[in-house]
């Protein structure tokens, strides 16, 4: 067996380990049904603050910012979602890694329902679905880097 395929082995048993874990972490939020959506509370950080921090140009590697006119935003709405910065960045966490690949299985199988922004950074291949393909493509830009 060639490195490749051990190292493509090993990611994904790691991946179903991880998606087991995942979908039993999931009965720990308290989910309340609405019509047509769900929500719940999200637990805040124990000693933190809430919210984003700004992070440098070079700590991202994004050294770029979109300048965008009112025109082409009200054309486009899409444009705000960052203009396709984070392909395959599912979870908006600024890292391309295994956890994006468990987030895109679990809209796979129903679990979560993406907004428009992860299927923007979900969709791989541009096809309009999201399905296996995707994760593929997703492992292979891991894989890549």
């Amino acid at each position: 067996m060639s490195a490749t395929k051990r190292i493509v082995t090993i990611i994904f048993l790691i991946l179903i380990v991880v998606v087991v874990f995942q979908l039993r972490r999931e009965n720990v939020l308290k989910w309340h049904q609405e019509n047509d959506y769900r929500w719940a509370q999200l637990p805040f950080r124990k000693g933190g603050k809430p919210g984003f921090k700004q992070l440098s140009a070079s700590k991202t590697r994004i050294t770029f910012s979109n300048q965008l006119t009112r025109d082409q935003i009200t054309n486009n709405r899409h444009l705000l979602n960052g203009s396709g910065v984070a392909v395959g960045d599912v979870n908006g966490d600024g890292q391309v890694n295994v956890i994006d690949v468990v987030q895109l299985i679990s809209f796979i199988l129903g679990n979560t329902s993406p907004s428009e922004n992860e299927v923007a950074t979900a969709d791989l291949n541009s096809d309009g679905l999201l399905n296996i393909l995707d994760v593929v493509a997703l492992i292979s830009i891991i894989l890549s880097n």
